[in-house]
């Protein structure tokens, strides 16, 4: 066999390898964003979220941005955009908003409802803009779907410029709900033969997280509570967003944060 041909024969090896490589968590993720794209429904539904979900971290979003106002006309970027709800709402408040995503099903959708904005495909671990482009960033729910979140802070924290702030909600991994889920899943797995769940989403602590950010060039504002509960209990949804200042001295995070089924991290770029 030539040379040549060797090298081909080695070429062909190499691609059926990658092929045949387990699908990575986020390319999973990548994926099943994409099916939700495709079968339509309501902005709610092909995020991934209930409308009230959406409705409730939309919220949250208008109160830190209510909170933390950027200059008049200032560039902000969504990080994982979806269907660019986000974007719509800064936009309405006289933002200029960047929103980027990896599904590009999820990036022609949120084009198809504001032509008028500007989005992108994006991987959070190699954003495609220069350094100190923006005043101003959020992600909602993206790095539940991260296996390792170093590279995707200091990618945040390399695109903005200093002073700007930063929004991250995500999963709370010390909640009830984290307990609830795990009471769950662990039966469900040893039921179906297996030693332990599948991995759906990755909670993280907030104090761990915004430890992770401070070493990315962060300092940490606060942290808010996403107050989400079944139908019956919604009502405490309002009662919990009520005693969000009740917080320790000195405390930059709610007293009652354990219940709240997610939390946004606000930063500030050093």
């Amino acid at each position: 066999m030539n040379l040549s041909a060797r090298r081909g024969l080695r070429a062909k090896s190499m691609r059926t390898r990658v092929d045949q490589k387990e699908p990575s968590f986020e390319s999973e993720w990548r994926a099943r964003f994409d099916r939700f794209a495709a079968r339509g429904g309501s902005e709610a539904t092909i995020s991934g979220w209930s409308e009230h979900g959406l409705q409730r971290r939309l919220e949250v979003i208008r109160g830190i941005l209510d909170d933390y106002p950027a200059p008049p006309a200032a560039r902000l970027v969504d990080l994982g955009c979806g269907t660019g709800v986000y974007c719509v709402e800064m936009a309405a408040r006289g933002y200029r908003p960047v929103g980027a995503d990896f599904s590009v099903g999820m990036l022609r959708r949120a084009r198809s409802i504001a032509p008028e904005l500007f989005f992108c495909a994006a991987d959070l671990n190699r954003l495609p803009f220069a350094d100190a482009s923006f005043d101003g960033l959020v992600t909602i729910g993206v790095l539940q779907h991260l296996a390792t979140v170093d590279q995707a802070l200091a990618e945040m924290a390399r695109v903005l410029r200093p002073g700007a702030t930063a929004a991250i909600i995500t999963l709370n991994r010390w909640s009830c709900h984290a307990l609830a889920a795990a009471l769950i899943a662990w039966p469900r797995a040893w039921l179906r033969g297996r030693l332990r769940p599948k991995k759906h989403a990755v909670r993280r602590g907030p104090g761990a997280l915004a430890a992770l950010a401070a070493a990315r060039g962060f300092e940490l504002a606060e942290i808010r509570g996403v107050w989400l509960f079944p139908r019956f209990l919604r009502f405490m949804e309002r009662l919990l967003a009520g005693l969000e200042g009740l917080r320790l001295p000195g405390a930059r995070r709610p007293l009652l944060l354990p219940a709240a089924n997610a939390f946004a991290l606000v930063l500030r770029r050093r």
